[in-house]
């Protein structure tokens, strides 16, 4: 794929015990359209919130490649918000 958008390669996340995301890959290229498909359970969730920034990944590469950035940026307010939220 010449132009990405989306970069996802060797992606794990794991809660607890439990591994949720295990080294998923994909690329997903410019002004196409793209289905995360998978049964309940199977780390759809985690990949958005992971992509969106609202979790972090315990490995892996996930990037907006046209908006890197954008998103170092939201992790830092992400970051603060949770910092003013715990001073309180």
């Amino acid at each position: 794929m010449k132009d990405i958008a989306i970069e996802v390669k060797d992606l794990k996340k794991s809660f607890k015990n439990m591994e949720v995301l295990k080294g998923v890959d994909f690329e997903v290229g410019k002004g196409s359209i793209f289905a995360l498909l998978g049964s309940n359970g199977a780390g759809k969730t985690s990949i958005i919130r992971i992509l969106s920034t609202l979790l972090e990944q315990d490995g892996g590469i996930a990037n907006h490649i046209p908006s890197t950035d954008i998103i170092f940026y939201l992790q830092a307010l992400h970051q603060r918000m949770r910092k003013a939220y715990d001073s309180f």
